[in-house]
């Protein structure tokens, strides 16, 4: 299954060269006038700040993890890749953009650190995304990979290790309310899983953003944005009870709304962990974080 997933990324980036506009002929050889760009330096379907698996770099301490540890480092590696955008897509007035989105997080004990490394979790994924007025869209083709540290199975001989591994689909859309609110939900599918660790496929996700009073910092030339973020998880392997995820902070961008920036905000997590083969267990934590990344 693990080939077929790639294997549909493959053809997903190949279809690009597909892209809208008439063929002219240069020197008898076709050439293709694309009415795009290659290598876009923005997203359409901006991420989901509070969100505990937005991809990004980031580093945080979190505390009084009941799942991890008290004190927890926690840190990700990834970035959203744009590969082509197309504009005015199908005479829509909109925007359709490929990407390509990986990344990688992973968790420390650091109150025990000879087991230090607790869990790495590994994510890839093709995604299509599209923007027309205040309304955006994302389709999602994903994998992930789990697995526990070295250090982690050492201290504790006796556990027992099961190998995490999904490929899903999810769909989300979003709607700008005023340049401040945003609002957003969506619907994702597991199709596959390893049979060691067997998950019930449906999950739904939600949440609001809101950027207020925001300022110019005309001595470093960058604008401070304070927000506010909440997500909501809904997943079929908990009963489909709520995980929640509050995030308050401010983030600096030279550019505001778009481009990549930096973000320190104070995170609370309630619900269930989302790390490896602990996403069977409640988890609750506070959050320090810092971020880089669209």
């Amino acid at each position: 299954m693990k080939k077929l997933f790639f294997a549909l990324l493959l053809l997903s980036a190949s279809w690009i060269a597909a892209a809208e506009g008439p063929c002219d002929y240069v020197g008898g050889v076709p050439a293709l006038r694309i009415n795009g760009c290659w290598l876009p330096q923005s997203e359409i379907f901006a991420p989901l700040i509070a969100d505990p698996r937005t991809i990004t770099n980031s580093g945080g301490i979190r505390f009084n993890d009941n799942v991890i540890g008290k004190y927890v480092g926690a840190c990700s590696f990834g970035s959203q890749f744009g590969i082509f955008r197309w504009n005015n897509f199908m005479r829509t007035c909109g925007k359709m953009q490929f990407d390509i989105e990986a990344g990688i997080f992973s968790v420390f004990d650091l109150k025990h650190p000879d087991a230090s490394m607790v869990n790495t979790d590994f994510f890839v994924a093709g995604m299509l995304t599209y923007a027309r007025n205040c309304w955006s869209y994302r389709f999602r083709l994903w994998h992930q990979s789990c697995h526990l540290g070295d250090e982690f199975l050492v201290a504790n001989p006796g556990f027992d290790r099961r190998n995490v591994s999904d490929e899903a689909v999810d769909f989300f859309a979003s709607y700008q309310f005023c340049p401040p609110i945003r609002a957003y939900g969506g619907i994702g599918y597991i199709f596959d899983r390893d049979r060691t660790f067997p998950e019930h496929p449906l999950y739904f996700e939600w949440g609001a953003e809101a950027k207020v009073f925001g300022s110019v910092d005309c001595y470093n030339r960058v604008v401070v944005q304070p927000f506010l973020a909440i997500h909501f998880r809904s997943w079929e392997e908990h009963d489909f009870d709520i995980d929640q995820t509050y995030a308050l902070g401010a983030e600096w961008s030279r550019i505001k709304g778009t481009g990549r920036n930096v973000r320190m905000f104070v995170q609370y997590h309630d619900g269930f962990s989302r790390e490896g083969q602990f996403i069977r267990q409640r988890s609750n934590y506070v959050e320090l974080r810092f971020t880089y990344g669209f």
